[in-house]
């Protein structure tokens, strides 16, 4: 499928202050109220909040967003309700999402009681670019799932299990794409059993696609000026069954890098007991580490700081979707540790030429994203102005040393000045400097969950779960994930043909190196990350890291000056007066396990009942990529809506 820019909706206002779409000529909500409609139509339409009592968890599917006026609304009831569901799943499809200002301003217009709400939305708000977006309220209860882009291609990509349906798109006469047939046959493979719909549309086209899409409608009388509205029933023989494997109360990660601790921490979150094996937690500690009886960093042990940046290409593929969804999904989970153990820090990623320019420019338009996520940075020789990007970003003190979003050195010296990125280059605004030890060991806090120094010999499966045989004790869980990159394989063997897993099996062990170089005021936190052929960065502290090496030999783990002076001479003619005037003092070097498509490798080993997970091969994206495992892993242990989209699963997938 062909990628589409997403195209951001900007509305214009009827006389009495209703929101109106200005490509399809409709009303966002019924001039009577937004939240009387939503309560009326969407809410008693749905039997709701009654469905809802008791629940664990219950999941509501929108098929379009609008203004959040219909969120905002079943967030507060939700929220009045003594006997409201533990956790509410909302999921929202919208072809065309309002920027933040203008979401903002729209919703100056709500209700006195959903006002409260309705700033922690925009505070929440994401930016413009398609595909899923996670948002969390009220500690982690209340998720929202947004769904960016057309419905019609999206739908078929979502999975979840909907207890309830809200449509409204904007008139069938005026936007047919939400009311099709193919669309409603999408809605029930998304349905549980005794999935309810309720809408204000009742045009006859409409009831009958959905009746024979498998719906048992009743029409009621309708909010305000319209006369009736529908609601209904899925048959009883459509629909997913409900859950029959209980999400697990204790599970045994194996492997505590990046990739383990990010999967700990996520099942923590939803009230999981979790064990993390890893044998580097005997490793002696260094000064400054994190105060604990282990060593929780070992893995990254001398390891002064790693780059979270986006990957950009052309027609969005699966590996460049993956990083911004790992990004989106580190912020929601590692927030409270933002500038502690990483930090918000602008990036510029370099072209090495100007034919090469060019074709990242084309690149950048052809994507269409939102400029406040990327934009294009004009250098020295390319047409227009040569200063560095003057833009107002959200850059909070501690994630750069800059609050006002300009990115001029302290001392004013401009990046063109420094001889850096004469053609141009992608200036992300949301991109991340992380300081690895620290990062995982701050993870693992959680009183849920228990690192153990131990290395996994073998495991085996029982009736109620699994046991695993450590280097001197046992432990039994009813889950299993392996984030223990190359040692995954032999753990897998007595439980997999490894013909069945062709993906995983093929994937072979790197080692990445980087130097350590003192810090000066040419790469202090107030310079954008420096990517390109390798990458500059600072470590927020003393120390400025060049990097990296990808060195597919099995030579043994060994930090050299001579594979560190290979990453400067590549790096020399991109960086300028940037490049440190002193040697490396030191550096760190690791192993990754890295697929030859360069895709990370996540997902169960035979069926989801086995609760077998692996969570591998990220090569050199391991921060990156982390989140997008551990959310992908523990929605579905916790039967929540996926974080991962179905062509993206597959794009990962073992096999």
């Amino acid at each position: 499928m062909s990628y589409e820019p997403l195209e951001p909706a900007c509305p214009t206002q009827t006389k009495e202050g209703v929101a109106v779409h200005p490509e399809y000529g409709d009303v966002y909500h019924s001039l009577s109220g937004a939240m009387e409609q939503a309560d009326y139509v969407f809410l008693q339409g749905n039997d709701l909040p009654m469905r809802w009592q008791g629940r664990a968890q219950f999941t509501i599917c929108e098929t379009g967003f609008g203004l959040g006026n219909n969120f905002l609304t079943t967030w507060y009831r939700w929220l009045q309700d003594p006997q409201r569901s533990q956790r509410l799943h909302f999921v929202s499809f919208e072809a065309h999402p309002l920027p933040r200002h203008e979401l903002a301003r729209q919703l100056q217009r709500s209700p006195a009681v959903l006002q409260p709400l309705a700033q922690q939305l925009i505070k929440a708000w994401p930016k413009l670019l398609p595909g899923l977006h996670r948002l969390e309220f009220e500690q982690g209860q209340l998720s929202l799932t947004l769904i960016f882009g057309r419905i019609e291609r999206t739908a078929p990509l979502a999975q979840l299990r909907a207890d309830a349906f809200f449509l409204d798109g904007f008139s069938p006469r005026l936007n047919p794409a939400m009311w099709t047939p193919a669309l409603f046959t999408q809605l029930v493979r998304l349905a549980a059993q005794g999935a309810t719909l309720a809408t204000w549309c009742t045009a006859s086209a409409v009831r009958r696609a959905l009746q024979n899409a498998g719906f048992v409608l009743e029409k009621r009388p309708g909010f305000a000026f319209k006369r009736e509205m529908l609601t209904g029933r899925l048959r009883s023989h459509l629909g997913q069954p409900a859950v029959s494997t209980p999400a697990p109360k204790r599970v045994l990660v194996v492997g505590g890098g990046i990739v383990g601790a990010a999967t700990a921490a996520a099942l923590a979150h939803r009230g999981a007991v979790v064990t993390v094996c890893d044998p580097l937690f005997a490793a002696p500690k260094q000064s400054g580490t994190i105060p604990s009886a282990l060593n929780l960093g070992a893995a990254h042990a001398g390891h002064a700081a790693v780059a979270m940046v986006p990957l950009l290409a052309r027609q969005d593929p699966p590996r460049a979707r993956l990083s911004r969804l790992g990004l989106a999904l580190a912020a929601l989970r590692w927030g409270p540790l933002l500038g502690q153990h990483w930090f918000l820090h602008p990036a510029l990623h370099l072209p090495e030429n100007a034919s090469q320019a060019q074709y990242d420019r084309q690149t950048l338009e052809e994507l269409g994203f939102d400029t406040q996520w990327v934009h294009w940075y004009q250098g020295e020789n390319a047409a227009g102005t040569n200063k560095f990007p003057d833009v107002t970003g959200e850059f909070p003190d501690e994630a750069g040393g800059f609050s006002d979003g300009t990115s001029e050195f302290s001392d004013g010296m401009s990046l063109a000045k420094a001889g850096i990125a004469p053609y141009g280059g992608w200036y992300f605004h949301q991109s991340y400097v992380v300081r690895p030890a620290a990062l995982i060991a701050a993870l693992m806090q959680h009183p849920l969950i228990t690192p153990i120094a131990t290395t996994i010999q073998r495991l085996e499966r029982q009736a109620d779960g699994w046991r695993a045989w450590g280097t001197d004790q046992q432990f039994s869980a009813q889950a299993v994930v392996l984030a223990n990159a190359a040692g995954v394989k032999q753990l897998l063997k007595p439980h997999c043909d490894p013909e069945d897993y062709p993906r995983l099996f093929r994937a072979r062990v790197v080692q990445g190196q980087i130097g350590h170089y003192p810090s000066d005021y040419v790469t202090a936190p107030q310079v954008p990350l420096l990517n390109g052929p390798g990458y500059l960065l600072h470590d927020h502290q003393n120390t400025a890291v060049l990097g990296s090496s990808y060195q597919r030999d099995a030579a043994p783990i060994s930090w050299s000056s001579a594979v560190q002076k290979e990453i400067e001479e590549r790096l020399q003619p991109h960086l300028g007066t940037l490049m440190p005037q002193q040697g490396a003092q030191g550096g760190w070097v690791g192993e990754r396990l890295a697929s030859p498509d360069h895709r990370p490798q996540i997902g169960p080993v035979g069926s989801r009942d086995n609760a077998l997970w692996v969570a591998s091969a990220m090569g050199s994206n391991g921060f990156s990529w982390a989140s997008v495992a551990a959310e992908y892993v523990a929605a579905d242990f916790f039967h929540e809506p996926q974080v991962l989209t179905t062509d993206l699963q597959r794009a990962v997938a073992l096999r």
